[in-house]
């Protein structure tokens, strides 16, 4: 249409960030250079999930990411004795702390599923 103001391509959608959804629960699957996380509701609904690198930026960036989903109230690690046990550390180091609780998988694997401790360090 000569002298119209619109375009005549629709705009991009806006990418949508969800709202936290009060407490939340956090699932690691870790490897060598990355773990991939999940965000889960407290019904088990997948929230979100990304990858970050094994690295200690990596673990601050998978903590925050997740907080932007809601109250990480507890985290699945897996692999808490080998590619896993960096970021273990750093989850049990944070300020509202995590509990360890150490899952019976057998000798070969060992997972943690981590929850925070309701009292102040």
């Amino acid at each position: 249409m000569p002298g119209s103001a619109l375009s005549s391509t629709t705009p991009a959608p806006r990418a949508r960030r969800r709202r936290p959804v009060g407490e939340v629960v956090l699932g690691v699957d870790t490897h060598r250079d990355a773990h991939v996380a999940a965000v889960l509701s407290l019904t088990g609904a997948v929230l979100a999930t990304d990858e970050f690198p094994a690295t200690a930026a990596g673990y601050r960036a998978l903590l925050n990411w997740a907080r932007k989903s809601g109250t990480v109230g507890r985290a699945g690690v897996e692999g808490t004795g080998s590619y896993g046990a960096s970021l273990s550390r750093y989850l049990l180091a944070q300020p509202r702390r995590f509990t360890w609780v150490r899952l019976a998988l057998g000798r070969k694997r060992e997972s943690a599923f981590l929850t925070w401790d309701d009292e102040p360090c």
